[in-house]
């Protein structure tokens, strides 16, 4: 889920729409983009001057313009902590003016006090999501919560540690019952995990797989009683990646689902831990690409290297923003 980037949903008379969870009516235009967002595993200065560390994010509003500090982890009480994977929600127009618009975080860090939270509510691990809300104006302060208990769910240990994730909120998209339990009531989250994992399945056996998988989560509840099941909406071993664990930094900006074959597609954005292969196509690190899972044709869209001035280190968590071509009724 991008900053300003709006998904308009149609139900339409349409047989196949009965065959998926959601469908969000966009499409992406390869090589349009605009925003970038980045957080780094080591701290560094940019190319024209801006010093970040491991959980700040910076960002740069397109290729030429400046790079600035979206989110200063000193500045929001955690220093030290490294954000490794997040995501950016827009707030719709009748949202409460009090609240800035929520990051969902996940940390590197095995266990994380949460600023201003007392209890066993106020500790995350790298197996959590977090969700944190600036109030308005800035003096009100901080609002930090468990938005997602990954030790509720199946999540623990370093090896199922998240390390890319992708928010869709009820309102994101239109469930379908058919074939889907519990209607994922209370969201859909996409993630990818550090390593081998092994999550309790919908039909109550263990999915399992490697990491650079990307894992879907349907939510019937989120917080610190986080229920719901786990599908594998994309398999790296499948499409021939290699390394395996080379899909992190993922943003899924439209995605379907046929509940008679079980089968996933996904519109994606993601850049890679290292230089790798998909079968004869060549990526590279610090490069980030728009795929359709059902096609395997990545397009680049970004190089953090040569795009905006210099990185100068390895994005850790990242998103974009791509331009849409968004269709109406009347398209």
């Amino acid at each position: 889920m991008n900053l300003r980037f709006h998904r308009i949903y149609l139900i339409a008379v349409v047989v196949v729409l009965l065959l998926v969870i959601g469908v969000a009516a966009v499409a992406a235009v390869p090589g349009d983009y605009t925003a970038v967002y980045v957080s780094t595993e080591r701290a560094g200065v940019t190319e024209d001057g801006l010093a970040y560390a491991p959980g700040d994010i910076i960002a740069n509003d397109g290729p030429g313009q400046p790079w600035y500090t979206y989110f200063e982890a000193a500045a929001h009480g955690l220093a030290g902590r490294n954000i490794n994977a997040f995501d950016l929600e827009t707030l719709n127009p009748t949202a409460n003016d009090a609240v800035a618009a929520p990051i969902y975080m996940s940390f590197s860090n095995g266990r994380v006090r949460l600023p201003g939270v007392s209890g066993p509510n106020g500790l995350a691990t790298y197996n959590d999501i977090v969700k944190y809300e600036a109030l308005l104006p800035a003096a009100a302060g901080d609002s930090f919560e468990v938005f997602f208990d990954g030790s509720d769910v199946g999540l623990s240990g370093r090896a199922e540690q998240i390390d890319s994730l992708s928010v869709w909120l009820p309102g994101d998209f239109v469930p379908v019952a058919v074939g889907v339990p519990g209607d994922c009531t209370a969201g859909l989250l996409f993630i990818t995990t550090a390593a081998n994992y092994r999550v309790p399945a919908a039909d109550g056996t263990s999915l399992t797989g490697k990491g650079g998988d990307i894992l879907a989560f349907c939510a019937t509840n989120l917080g610190p009683n986080t229920a719901g099941f786990w599908f594998r909406a994309f398999s790296a071993t499948a499409a021939g990646f290699h390394p395996l664990r080379t899909v992190r930094n993922l943003t899924v900006h439209d995605f379907a689902y046929d509940s008679n074959t079980g089968e996933w597609g996904l519109y994606i954005s993601f850049s890679a831990r290292t230089d790798f292969q998909m079968g004869a196509f060549s990526g590279y690190v610090n490069n980030v690409y728009l795929m359709d899972t059902t096609d395997l044709t990545p397009t680049l869209q970004v190089d953090l290297s040569t795009d905006y001035p210099t990185l100068n280190g390895t994005a850790d968590g990242l998103e974009i923003e791509p331009y849409l071509v968004i269709c109406s009724s009347d398209c």
